[in-house]
């Protein structure tokens, strides 16, 4: 369900021109956003820790990928590369049958 509405997300930006500035993972939703958004010829950026492209996470395949040294340094740059944002959320819920 939530693969399925990320990809539409997706769609709807490259509909619209709209690019994307992101965390530069391959995981996760917005991984697939990335994906998504690639293989509709979209523009995607990445903004990643060093630490965590050392770890071989990195999305190959980027408009463009920057390597920082921090999250404060990530979190800088994606704020200054964007100009408007939005957040993928997972919302579980458990229901406990007695």
């Amino acid at each position: 369900m939530y693969r399925i509405a990320t990809v539409a997300l997706a769609r709807e930006f490259v509909s619209r021109g709209i690019g994307v500035v992101y965390g530069g993972a391959s995981v996760g939703l917005m991984g697939v956003l990335a994906d998504s958004v690639l293989a509709g010829g979209g523009e995607v950026i990445g903004v990643l820790p060093r630490a965590l492209a050392d770890r071989e996470i990195a999305r190959r395949g980027l408009t463009q990928l920057n390597v920082v040294e921090s999250m404060h340094a990530r979190k800088a740059m994606m704020a200054e590369l964007s100009d408007a944002r939005t957040k993928l959320r997972v919302i579980l819920r458990s229901r406990i049958q007695i």
